[in-house]
């Protein structure tokens, strides 16, 4: 049976290591935890076998490592890449520990990766595993300069453990005077993640962008109403000669339209709060008809947009505000929005034709394509067929694809017709979590719909996938797209209280980031105001003394419970206030003697107890030492 010495500072080494790895495995990709583990057996090799000039070994694993991760890092000098290569350090250095001198270092390193993982992941996870590195590091040195073997008991597990938590007080006090701030290094750039939308639309452009669980943001309303939101990034309104679907420049659009602020009628302003993962790009999710509060932002009217004016590179909190404008376009663009290159299919202009002779209103012909959609021959499915651009393929003949073939073809069939339409782009939905009362976006619910323009109503919006049949859908990625049988075969495979259990994860690291994200300069010198106000100071300084007799009498309960000697000297020192002349040298038996015979039947058993405890070993039940210990303390 494998046992475990929790006073060897090589279980605190090797603890150190699974818990600097699992700080940033997280934030890698499959390839680079596969190459990690490679690298963990090849230390363990190292560290387990007698090998000849183990450290030479080291050095040149080392430097293929170095290229295997530059390789893998796609060749950039990133800050990702330094503390993957920190990963690697710490990694090696175990296979090489032998001395005291290697564990100083390995303990370095292992708390330079925590002080990364904090500053660059902030989540409920990456804080827990740092924290938890940091502690277990102290208790790691604590046991490095221990000149003496420690024996398994008690009092020395108590005296390891509070050494270790004396940081946590320090750490608290370093946090809530001193504000949470942006570390941004010039030189260093963070790598560019697949999070977003791309810079233009084809025929399979989400299947490559949609293929992951990866967290984008968390939005909360505080509403009763649960309702999913579409979450706006880029608008497509241009299709080029080659059938890609791209943006049109901001200054063209801003200088042909009107608009007007509609918002004079609104109550509440709050719509919601947005958690932000740092994606390194300048995008924001924005719900139609708000703005988002604050600084750095940039707002498009006319698209219903938003940008930052620096990368986002720390996690994000944003709240949004109602807010909706009246909007007039000009002839311009209007027909800019109705443009279509000379490269269209000629059956699609033929279906096109045919419907508008039948359909003269303009409702009736976009109901007429979406009836198409939903007449039970189209498929949602992810793995359709390479068309290349082939608009008229898919929608006459393959029938099958996801959200941007649908939403593609519908904004050309509309613009045959002559009526302005624009592709949107961005999340819908996302997974609801009942502990946190959020929706937890995530890559996979990358989503693209349409906008039509209405001259009394101004821009709807129309969602051509919502019109495919449940039935038809084959495979999704968005849990919003998913038939009956997708959700039973998922849940095979994740049983439900697992999902509770990670919905639970979500929730707190969700509690976490709305405490500690949002903690800045304006806090703390809110916070210290308050502080340093005459009442609030005293209450302080009473709250301070209550907490530090607590934690004496907390103390003192432990030892009376937990500690194998008895309160002997505390009898003494009491027996010395009742006039005794008692000396260091007295034995107990020459203590007991100096008692009258009433104090004798009364102290009897005490002194027994004391004589069995300390020179018989006997007699050690924690019940019976704690009702000693009482006696002697209200003697």
């Amino acid at each position: 049976m494998l046992k475990i010495n929790f006073y060897n500072y090589n279980t605190y080494a090797f603890t150190l290591l699974g818990l600097s790895i699992l700080s940033i495995i997280f934030e890698v990709s499959h390839a680079n935890k596969f190459f990690w583990l490679i690298l963990l057996a090849i230390a363990f090799y190292i560290k387990f076998l007698r090998l000849k000039y183990k450290n030479f070994i080291s050095a040149i694993i080392s430097i293929f490592a170095i290229y295997i991760q530059l390789r893998l890092d796609y060749y950039l000098i990133t800050k990702d890449f330094f503390i993957n290569l920190l990963v690697i350090l710490i990694i090696l250095k175990f296979g090489e520990l032998k001395k005291d001198k290697g564990h100083y270092f390995f303990n370095f390193i292992s708390v330079f990766i925590a002080i990364s993982s904090l500053t660059y992941g902030q989540d409920f996870l990456s804080s827990f595993l740092s924290s938890s590195i940091i502690l277990i590091s102290i208790i790691h040195l604590y046991l490095l300069n221990q000149q003496e073997i420690l024996t398994l008991n008690f009092h020395n597990f108590s005296r390891i453990l509070i050494t270790s938590l004396l940081v946590v007080p320090v750490v608290i006090i370093i946090y809530l005077i001193i504000p949470r701030q942006e570390i941004s290094l010039s030189l260093l750039s963070s790598k560019e993640t697949s999070l977003g939308i791309p810079d233009k639309i084809s025929l399979g452009s989400f299947d490559k962008i949609s293929n992951s669980d990866e967290s984008v943001f968390t939005y909360n309303n505080n509403s009763k109403k649960k309702v999913k939101k579409y979450f706006r990034v880029k608008i497509f309104d241009k299709l080029d000669n080659e059938k890609n679907w791209i943006s049109s420049k901001n200054f063209f659009l801003e200088s042909n339209h009107l608009s007007y602020p509609d918002n004079l009628n609104k109550k509440n302003n709050y719509s919601g709060r947005i958690i932000l993962q740092p994606h390194n790009k300048i995008w924001l999710p924005i719900i139609k008809n708000t703005q988002i509060i604050g600084t750095q932002i940039v707002h498009n009217n006319l698209l219903n947009t938003a940008y930052s004016k620096i990368k986002i590179k720390n996690k994000k909190i944003y709240n949004l505000k109602n807010y909706s404008e009246k909007m007039i376009l000009n002839d311009k663009l209007i027909t800019a929005y109705t443009e279509l290159p000379n490269t269209i299919s000629k059956d699609l202009i033929r279906w096109s034709l045919s419907k508008q002779d039948k359909y003269k209103n303009k409702s009736q012909y976009i109901d007429a394509i979406l009836n198409e959609f939903a007449g039970g021959e189209f498929y949602y499915t992810l793995t359709p067929k390479d068309l290349g651009n082939d608009y008229s393929t898919f929608f006459l003949k393959n029938k099958e694809g996801y959200c941007e073939y649908y939403a593609g073809t519908f904004t050309i069939l509309a613009r045959l017709a002559k009526i302005p339409t624009r592709i949107v782009t961005g999340y819908y939905g996302g997974e609801y979590n009942v502990f946190g009362d959020f929706y937890n976006i995530t890559q996979a619910d990358a989503h693209a719909w349409v906008e039509v323009w209405f001259k009394d109503k101004g821009w709807i919006r129309i969602d051509p996938t919502s019109y495919i049949p449940r039935e038809n859908i084959r495979e999704s990625n968005n849990l919003n797209y998913l038939n009956e049988q997708s959700v039973i075969d998922g849940d095979f495979f994740i049983s439900k209280s697992i999902r509770n259990i990670l919905s639970y994860m979500k929730y707190l690291d969700y509690k976490w980031i709305n405490s500690f994200t949002q903690y800045d300069e304006k806090s703390r010198q809110l916070f210290l105001k308050e502080i340093f106000e005459k009442d609030n100071l005293i209450n302080l300084i009473k709250n301070i003394f209550f907490v530090i007799v607590i934690l004496f009498s907390v103390i003192l309960i432990f030892q009376i419970l937990f500690n194998k000697k008895i309160l002997y000297k505390l009898l003494i020192f009491k027996l010395k206030k009742r006039g005794l002349n008692i000396k260091n040298y007295h034995t107990h038996q020459k203590i007991f003697k100096m008692l009258n015979n009433k104090e004798k039947i009364k102290l009897n058993d005490i002194f027994d107890f004391y004589e069995k405890h300390n020179f018989y070993k006997i007699d050690n039940r924690i019940l019976k030492r704690l009702e000693i210990n009482l006696k002697i303390l209200i003697y």
